[in-house]
């Protein structure tokens, strides 16, 4: 069992008096699920952006990653004898660096179109996961235990904890990031403190 960022023993969060997160920003089909579910108030909820503002964020680094290469390679001197060599590769490692910045922004704007927009429901009976129309409720009782997602090498993240997998039995699940604020994440806590309650593992 893993305790991952959190104390053994850490408060018990306490209910929301539903005031935080009001209906209107909650999708009819989720309120709805979540009203047959019996899951009382609405805690607290996040989402990862919509397509539109995947797309947009990445095209707008795209963008701008490539004025700044055309501005650096527009620095970079003239290739001749008298050019300081130093200089001119370093400029060009820059452009270099802002053409494969530019490259895998417009490459995660497009995938911010592919992929469906994911969110998360924390509701003081359970958590409703949203990924496109798939909705996947969980109430606390049904949650069989929760396993730690680590980050990899590939990503320069090796052995940092990224987040946990909510499992319902051996085969359904789905993923919640681990999102710290002055280390701590207020989400994920609850989370955590209502399976530590019901003696469910934490691998």
């Amino acid at each position: 069992m893993t305790n991952g960022p959190f104390p053994s023993e850490s408060p018990s969060p306490q209910p929301s008096d539903g005031q935080g997160s009001t209906s209107g920003n909650i999708p009819e089909p989720v309120a709805q699920l979540a009203a047959q579910r019996g899951f009382g108030a609405l805690i607290d909820m996040r989402s990862d952006g919509t397509r539109a503002e995947k797309a947009l964020g990445g095209c707008a680094i795209a963008v701008g990653s490539l004025l700044l290469m055309v501005l650096v390679a527009y620095l970079a001197p003239e290739d001749d004898p008298f050019s300081f060599s130093l200089l001119r590769s370093v400029l060009r490692f820059f452009a270099l660096f802002f053409l494969f910045v530019a490259v895998w922004a417009a490459a995660a704007g497009l995938r911010g179109l592919i992929v469906a927009p994911r969110s998360h429901y924390l509701y003081e009976g359970g958590i409703i996961y949203a990924a496109g129309k798939r909705l996947q409720p969980a109430a606390w009782e049904e949650i069989s235990h929760l396993t730690t997602i680590y980050g990899n090498r590939a990503t320069g993240t090796k052995g940092k904890i990224l987040g946990y997998k909510v499992w319902l039995g051996d085969t359904t699940s789905f993923d919640v990031p681990l999102i710290l604020t002055d280390g701590r994440d207020s989400f994920m806590d609850r989370i955590i403190h209502e399976v530590r309650s019901r003696n469910r593992p934490i691998r």
